[in-house]
């Protein structure tokens, strides 16, 4: 680091400190199985607040961080007391469970949770909104309404329910009730506007408990990273951030949001939050062994551009590889072998992009194979390589699954944290579906013709189960076995949202969209 720097920095900390506001770490590392019933990093609050289960609900050593019980309007939180600055980035891992004791009312739980960035800066913390805003955005309801997050800088929303990107009670942007996603939202100063996200997640967020009792790992688990990376973008810092996630123990984990970067650049210092929320429709929320470290050194990421894919259809891969610190990072080796998706995947062409730097080279590269080349990376940069290819069979397992590493350099750079230094891209197959068709739209008026909502080729599922929403997001229609025979119930007219979950010899399919209700 320059001395003009490192004065600079000096003086920043002691305004600070002069006004009152103490800094007191510029990196973050943090190991918390959150099982005790204390924790010293932590503040907690809420409507009611947010609190640790261990010597209350649960033994001494096995307990959670409860940020909401399964009961109707309630939001709370949890903040770590450590700022740190915004030039190292951070990454994130935790476990949830959203559940909830088996209700008469309703199969569907609601809502989700957040994890958040704020100004570390700012005085009087406050969350936001009740239900679908998660306790990051606005909520503006009928009697009584809510202002957003104090400070925001970022909410990645773990939404069960589906209304954190829908942009009703107040919230900006977003594609609408979408059930099942992670969706990220912007700073204060941006109106929480819905930036991103991945609304077609094929699997479920929550789980319903038929006994009462929290879910084992064994039947659901859920285990999720928010990776954080600053880059330099036009001389200031700016993010790009992923989320991964894996659904069971021995699993690797799965790209489930691409990254991206964010829209504007962050305040000096940050702070790290979790909050979560309920409303008419309700789910406990709770997390369990948090790992967030900030990070100096190289990483690499590896996504897909499709979620999920037929065979036959086309994917591409795209490598990502960053330099997080402010030294070159030089004769890095890059490992991929793609041969191994072969016969299931062919691989057409890759391309290597700098990404308008040109100190970021590559070296040994021949168009074709990733399986040992070398790469420069310029200070605070990004590259990427693009892999063009056709999923050619489906594989035993159903899924494509590939791996891609930094194994070592041939040079002096010295990685701090080898922890990122691996990415594993997951991506089910499926082979598609013959003579299957959900309708858009149908007409129960008695008249026999188009009178129930029915899905072509259901019968050759061995069980399928028909969710119904209303545009409020209130569900109006469920039936865990359904045999085409809704006919609408007595519902008016209009746009009506359906999810879908098929099983068909082990396997699970999914699907959602909407369908018109006519009757004229």
């Amino acid at each position: 680091m320059r001395q003009s720097d490192l004065l600079l920095r000096w003086g920043l900390f002691f305004c600070c400190l002069i006004s009152a506001f103490t800094l007191k770490a510029q990196v973050l590392t943090i190991d918390e199985s959150l099982k005790t019933n204390s924790s010293a990093i932590f503040s907690f609050g809420g409507e009611p607040t947010a609190y640790l289960t261990a010597g209350k609900d649960d033994p001494e050593g096995d307990g959670w961080l409860r940020l909401t019980k399964d009961s109707i309007y309630q939001k709370g939180f949890a903040i770590v007391d450590r700022p740190f600055l915004t030039t190292t980035g951070v990454l994130i891992d935790l476990e949830f469970k959203i559940w909830r004791r088996i209700k008469t009312v309703s199969t569907t739980g609601a809502d989700g949770f957040s994890i958040f960035l704020y100004d570390a800066a700012v005085d009087s913390f406050h969350i936001g909104g009740f239900g679908g805003s998660l306790g990051y955005a606005p909520h503006v309801g009928a009697t009584k309404s809510y202002p957003g997050m104090t400070g925001a800088y970022v909410g990645i929303g773990i939404d069960a329910f589906g209304n954190f990107c829908n942009p009703t009670e107040g919230r900006v942007g977003g594609p609408g009730f979408k059930m099942n996603t992670v969706s990220v939202r912007a700073s204060e100063s941006n109106d929480y506007r819905w930036i991103g996200g991945n609304v077609n997640l094929p699997f479920k967020l929550d789980y319903e408990s038929t006994d009462g009792k929290r879910p084992t790992d064994a039947v659901y688990y859920r285990n999720i990273q928010v990776e954080i990376i600053p880059n330099m973008l036009e001389g200031q810092v700016n993010y790009t951030i992923s989320v991964r996630m894996r659904r069971n123990t021995t699993s690797a984990f799965e790209t489930i949001l691409e990254a991206f970067e964010l829209p504007e650049a962050p305040p000096e210092y940050l702070k790290l939050g979790f909050a979560a929320s309920t409303g008419q429709l309700v789910n406990h929320h709770e997390l369990r062994n948090l790992r967030v470290s900030t990070f100096e050194g190289v990483a690499v990421e590896k996504t897909a551009n499709k979620s999920e894919v037929n065979v036959g259809d086309s994917l591409m891969y795209e490598i990502r590889m960053i330099n997080q610190s402010e030294s070159k990072a030089e004769n890095l080796i890059l490992k991929d072998s793609l041969e191994g998706l072969a016969p299931y995947y062919s691989v057409q062409s890759i391309e290597f992009d700098n990404l308008g730097n040109p100190d970021n080279k590559v070296f040994g590269f021949d168009g074709k194979s990733l399986s040992s080349v070398r790469v420069d990376l310029d200070t605070l940069s990004q590259a990427v390589f693009r892999v063009y290819g056709i999923v050619t069979d489906l594989p035993p397992s159903k899924r494509l699954v590939n791996k891609v590493v930094f194994a070592g350099a041939e040079s002096d750079f010295l990685d701090h944290n080898t922890y990122n230094d691996t990415s594993i891209c997951i991506t089910p197959v499926q082979k598609i579906l013959s003579d299957f068709f959900i309708p858009n739209v149908f007409t129960p008026n008695s008249d026999g013709v188009n009178d129930v909502f029915e899905i072509v080729g259901l019968a050759q599922f061995d069980r399928l189960e028909l969710n119904v929403f209303n545009r409020w997001g209130n569900e109006v229609y469920a039936n865990r076995s359904y045999q085409n025979d809704w006919d609408g119930n007595d519902l008016l007219e209009g746009t009506y949202y359906y999810v879908i979950r098929a099983w068909m010899a082990g396997e699970e399919y999914s699907y959602k969209g909407w369908v018109l209700l006519k009757r004229k």
